[in-house]
């Protein structure tokens, strides 16, 4: 029998799939040559590197503090530290 909360988890993901869906729309429909898409693809990574690294090291007994980092972090992700991040390094680069 699966466990409450493992049930839990995969009622996590689809939240978190759906917006990161609704990002990628909002960042094809911003016209700056593809630049917020590069910001969301390495968000993107970076969510899923941390995701799948607390699905293998605690698949049938997650944390609270796991279970709301997978259903809500993607968009602090990328609004909160990926755009400032990015845009602070391509400035250093030379590239904006």
């Amino acid at each position: 029998m699966p466990s409450l909360t493992g049930r839990t988890i995969r009622n996590a993901l689809p939240i978190s799939i759906v917006f990161q869906m609704v990002l990628l729309l909002f960042a094809f429909l911003v016209t700056d040559c593809g630049n917020l898409l590069q910001i969301w693809a390495v968000t993107m990574a970076a969510y899923w590197s941390g995701t799948l690294l607390i699905m293998f090291r605690r698949p049938k007994t997650p944390t609270r503090l796991d279970l709301f980092l997978i259903q809500w972090s993607f968009p602090f992700l990328l609004i909160l530290i990926a755009v400032p991040l990015v845009t602070w390094i391509w400035k250093l680069r030379g590239l904006l």
